[in-house]
This record gives C-alpha cells, structure tokens and sequence, in this order.
C-alpha cells in the first residue's frame, strides 16, 4: 500500500488536469487521484468531498463482490441479481453525473474552485 501512496503523490506533485488546463472546467475524473490518497490515509469524509465517484465505487465493488460469491454458492454462479447491479450502477452514474455539474457550476457561476477553495 505505500507504494500505492507515493505513486499517487508523485502524480499529484506533477501534473494537473489537461481537461481543467485546456477549457477551465472540471472533468469528472478530477480529485479522483486525490480522493483516493485521503482514503489511504484514513481521511473518508475529504475523499468523498474530493470526488464522491471513488468511495462509491469501491462500495460498488464489495456489493457485486458479495453478490457474485453468493450467486456462486447458491445458484451454481447463475446471475440472479441484475436489479441490484443495475441500481448500484444507476445511483453511481447519477451522483457522477451531479457532482460534476455542481463543481462546474459553483465554478462558472460562483467563482468558487471546488478543489482549490473549499478542500485546501
């Protein structure tokens, strides 16, 4: 895990976003790196301010996870439980979808950059 870790210091002491760099908004994936060095580090609460999508899509993770062993053991790996994946997946998609749009928009409207402002 600490390779992990300095890997992802290194990438945040070097580089910024092109897409941010380029036309001044936000890309989804931005804070993503940065979300999940605080997780490492045991800060929850600032990952998922970083960006929500990272935390939430481990927790994506464990459920499929879950439903896969169980699926394997009960029903001979037949899939059973499409509705859940696809409610996870949905629910994903659409916090994505709206955390970008309201850092882009506190940052067009507002002024207010998410990342730099609120978060240093």
């Amino acid at each position: 895990m600490k390779w992990i870790k300095s890997f992802l210091e290194k990438i945040l002491q070097g580089g910024s976003c092109s897409f941010k760099e380029n036309h001044g908004l936000y890309c989804p994936g931005c804070g993503a790196s940065r979300a999940i060095l605080k997780l490492f580090e045991g800060h929850i609460l600032q990952s998922i301010l970083y960006n929500p999508v990272v935390f939430m899509s481990i927790i994506v993770t464990i459920i499929f996870s879950v439903l896969h062993l169980y699926e394997n053991k009960k029903w001979n790996g037949r899939h059973r439980y499409y509705r859940i994946r696809i409610t996870c997946l949905i629910i994903l998609i659409i916090v994505w979808t709206f955390f970008s749009f309201l850092r882009n928009f506190l940052l067009i409207h507002y002024g207010i950059d998410y990342i730099g402002d609120i978060l240093y």
